[in-house]
C-alpha cells in the first residue's frame, strides 16, 4: 500500500504529533508499505524506504505559514497518488485526518467564552487561517 503522511514537521525529537508521525511511518515501512512523507522540517528517518517530501511554506507569520503549507502540498499531492493520505496538519485533501488539536472552532469558544472577546479572536488572521482551513 502507499501511503502519505502529512505533517509539518517530521521530527522524533518534535512534539507528541510528529514524534506520533514520525513512529508511525516506521511501523508502516517495517510492514512493507511504501511511505511517504510530506513535510516542511525533517529529521532524516531510520528506514532507507521512507521517502521524504519537501513542501516549502513562507515563514512571514503563522496564518501565511499554515496557508502556504497546505496550498503547496495541494499542489504536490495532486501529481501523485496514494492509496491512502494521513493528514496530522490543517491541510485538504485527505483520506484521514486526525484532530490532535482538536476543532479551532469549538477550541475558541471554550478558550473564550465571553462572545464579545471571542469576535475579536475570530478576526485575528492566525484564527481565520486555521478556520478557513478546517
Amino acid at each position: 500500500m502507499k501511503i502519505a503522511l502529512i505533517r509539518k514537521d517530521y521530527l522524533h525529537s518534535g512534539g507528541g504529533a510528529e514524534r506520533y508521525v514520525y513512529n508511525l511511518s516506521h511501523e508502516f515501512a517495517k510492514n512493507g508499505q511504501e511511505v511517504h512523507i510530506f513535510a516542511n522540517r525533517w529529521e532524516d528517518p531510520q528506514e532507507q524506504s521512507i521517502k521524504i517530501h519537501p513542501v516549502p511554506l513562507i515563514k512571514i507569520n503563522s496564518p501565511i505559514k499554515n496557508l502556504s503549507f497546505a496550498f503547496n502540498l495541494r499542489k504536490e499531492l495532486s501529481v501523485k497518488n496514494f492509496d491512502i493520505v494521513h493528514s496530522f496538519s490543517h491541510v485538504y485533501p485527505s483520506d484521514i485526518y486526525r484532530m490532535g488539536d482538536g476543532i479551532h472552532r469549538i477550541w475558541l469558544k471554550i478558550e473564550t467564552p465571553s462572545t464579545y472577546l471571542r469576535f475579536f479572536k475570530y478576526i485575528n488572521p492566525r484564527h481565520l487561517a486555521i478556520l478557513f482551513l478546517e
